[in-house]
């Protein structure tokens, strides 16, 4: 899981590479891309007059835009939706390290497959998708075939469940809060600070899982050197030494 498994300096040199190929005006030419994959699957139930947003919308929408970040068949969403299911488990909290065998299965199934993806794209040229552009890559500094791999399973797990939970937890406010809806109706330019607002609200990972590694003292108590940390960075958005009425919901917050 590179780079968010790495420690400063090691995790610098993955900054340093990636950085470039997520910048705004290199995203630009995805955009056409993500605004089509959202109209295809409105299109597809609209005439419905309602839908199961999670189903419709909010799982298929983000797997459709990692597949074509990384220039992978669009009909390959379904198999990966359910190993981004099966491998997800692996992240949540639990007692044992142990994962279970169909966890281990989807993963296998799941480094497979990227595997021959990147291979197929070392003997072809052609495309500008991210993973040709970081095999296009000469420098000194270039991820090897192991690195590679497990950046794009990093970007599987991180790019499509928390995507998945941003977009649920999102709707839901605005589907409860009527007055909401009618200011983003009203004022479409509201909408970059309601996207804003939103995710402060609800943070699409309000957890972070880490790995003590050394014993610590923090806040009176000890976390003995190898213990899973479970940190709570969502709570940093309610805090009201840093916002004004941090519990409520506000499209033109400026603190």
């Amino acid at each position: 899981m590179v780079p968010i498994s790495l420690d400063p300096p090691q995790q610098a040199r993955f900054r340093r590479i990636l950085e470039p190929l997520f910048s705004p005006r290199a995203l630009t030419h995805l955009l056409p891309t993500v605004r089509s994959l959202a109209v295809q699957l409105i299109d597809d139930f609209i005439d419905r007059g309602e839908c199961d947003l999670i189903w419709d919308f909010a799982i298929p929408f983000p797997a459709g835009v990692f597949l074509a970040l990384f220039g992978l068949p669009s009909e390959d969403r379904d198999r990966l939706l359910v190993w981004k299911d099966a491998i997800t488990n692996l992240f949540a909290p639990q007692d044992s390290f142990e994962p279970p065998e169909e966890v281990l299965k989807s993963a296998a199934e799941m480094y497979e497959y990227l595997q021959w993806q990147i291979v197929q794209r070392s003997l072809h040229d052609g495309g500008c998708d991210l993973l040709r552009q970081l095999l296009a890559d000469t420098s000194e500094e270039r991820l090897s075939t192991e690195e590679l791999l497990g950046m794009s399973l990093m970007f599987i797990l991180a790019g499509l469940q928390p995507v998945t939970s941003s977009l649920s937890t999102q709707f839901a406010q605005l589907a409860a809060k009527v007055e909401l809806r009618q200011q983003i109706v009203q004022d479409p330019a509201l909408i970059p600070g309601a996207v804003e607002e939103l995710l402060r609200f609800e943070p699409p990972a309000p957890f972070l899982l880490r790995l003590a590694t050394q014993e610590t003292e923090l806040g009176g108590y000890t976390i003995p050197d190898g213990a899973r940390v479970h940190i709570a960075v969502g709570a940093a958005n309610r805090d009201p030494a840093v916002y004004v009425d941090p519990d409520s919901i506000d499209f033109k917050r400026r603190q």
